[in-house]
């Protein structure tokens, strides 16, 4: 199954139900939102969902992804999941966390050019014993925020985690990891903020 939503020029979609996608192993689910472009989903449990397929975002000029929670489990072997936001575009987890948690596939996070992500709760990569994958998050953007940073917090993942920081501010309580299968590379103008109680 393959679904596309292309949301552009002040358009809305208000959902009170979860918004669930890739719930098999063949299934494709594609977002791009641009030209002020407004999604809201409301905190009915799960909310954002995905547990296999493919799926991949692009928010920009000026679109807002509003949603209480994001939960990638991503177990589809041999895909790239993406998520991309630029050019104004926002993600906004206003109760939770913005998590990819295991499973085969791979995730690039991409946040360039003045792109925000906000979660009320954690920003976490590889969370599950299954994580196999790489998570890749890119940011040059304006800022990632969370209440803390999670890689790979199951010690018997063998995935890997790769930060590149460039510009822009990540602004986390804390930072943690249950394994050493990370690497954080910070240069430029890039400014990592840890004004929790644990890195």
């Amino acid at each position: 199954a393959k679904g596309i939503l292309n949301m552009t020029d002040d358009t809305q979609f208000i959902s009170t139900y979860d918004f669930r996608f890739g719930d098999q192993d063949d299934e494709y689910f594609e977002l791009n939102m641009s030209g002020n472009a407004y999604l809201f989903v409301e905190d009915a449990g799960d909310q954002m969902r995905q547990n296999n397929g493919e799926f991949h975002f692009d928010i920009s000029e000026n679109a807002i992804m509003e949603v209480a929670r994001i939960r990638a489990r991503a177990r589809t072997e041999g895909v790239t999941n993406t998520v991309t936001v630029r050019d104004n575009g926002q993600i906004i987890c206003f109760d939770d966390y913005f998590r990819f948690a295991g499973g085969g596939s791979d995730v690039v996070v991409n946040v360039l050019d003045n792109g925000i992500v906000d979660a009320d709760g954690y920003i976490g990569f590889g969370e599950d014993n299954d994580f196999s994958a790489t998570a890749t998050i890119n940011m040059s953007g304006q800022l990632m925020k969370g209440d803390g940073w999670r890689m790979i917090m199951d010690g018997s993942a063998s995935g890997f985690t790769t930060v590149n920081l460039s510009s822009g501010v990540i602004d986390t309580g804390y930072i943690e990891s249950d394994t050493d299968n990370w690497v954080v590379n910070i240069c430029g103008d890039g400014v990592w903020i840890v004004d929790g109680d644990r890195v």
